[in-house]
């Protein structure tokens, strides 16, 4: 949460560990705002437009517990994370996307759950995210979940170059962007949906 009367109904930026996301300030200079931590010790960073900003720190261990990949974009291109867990295809139980985010509930019927994040008082200059986490701990069955970044076709995106951020943990630990360039079809495409399945990786969830 953010009180900060003195800059009311203003885009501020939300920043943690690579994850940077716009958020509108309320009349009263509020927000309110659930992330998916990335670390355990979970900084935050609020960048105002004046390029003033404060910080928050939690302790999040509970973090080791889950596998996370982030989409990050601006403007107005439209792109999503699609999860399809363990073996699942397109309409099944297990495909997740952030219209249909999934749950954690239950070890047996555990899925993933994607979070979309960005708000702004003008589209182009909103800073999206998507987060797509994995509660591991949660989880008594092992296999794959096959992740595929989705591209519409619009008239701010069509025959253009689109560009993206990916975000997921190393082996060490730590949260690694990829760059991502997306080439979109010419203007008679509009309407229509790229899939890339290639673009973000699978994770590899092993039994508990």
């Amino acid at each position: 949460m953010l009180d900060a009367p003195c800059k009311a109904e203003q885009i501020v930026e939300i920043l943690h560990e690579g994850l940077v996301f716009t958020e509108l300030t309320s009349r009263t200079g509020h927000v309110s705002v659930t992330v998916p931590a990335l670390a355990e010790k979970a900084r935050f960073t609020v960048r105002f437009a004046d390029r003033t900003m404060v910080h928050a720190m939690a302790e999040v261990p509970e973090v080791i517990d889950h596998d996370r990949i982030v989409l990050l974009w601006q403007g107005n291109a439209d792109l999503n994370i699609r999860a399809l867990e363990f073996g699942a295809d397109y309409g099944d139980v297990g495909h997740v996307q952030a219209e249909a985010p999934g749950h954690a509930a239950g070890r047996d019927e555990v899925r993933g759950i994607i979070m979309r994040l960005g708000r702004s008082d003008r589209p182009e200059n909103v800073r999206h995210a998507e987060i797509y986490s994995f509660p591991r701990a949660m989880s008594n069955r092992s296999g794959a979940v096959r992740l595929a970044l989705e591209a519409g076709v619009n008239a701010f995106t069509c025959d253009r170059e689109i560009e993206a951020t990916a975000l997921w943990k190393t082996v060490a630990g730590v949260m690694r962007p990829t760059d991502i360039v997306l080439f979109m079809p010419g203007c008679n495409r509009i309407g229509n949906r790229l899939v890339l399945k290639n673009v973000l990786p699978d994770l590899k969830i092993a039994r508990n």
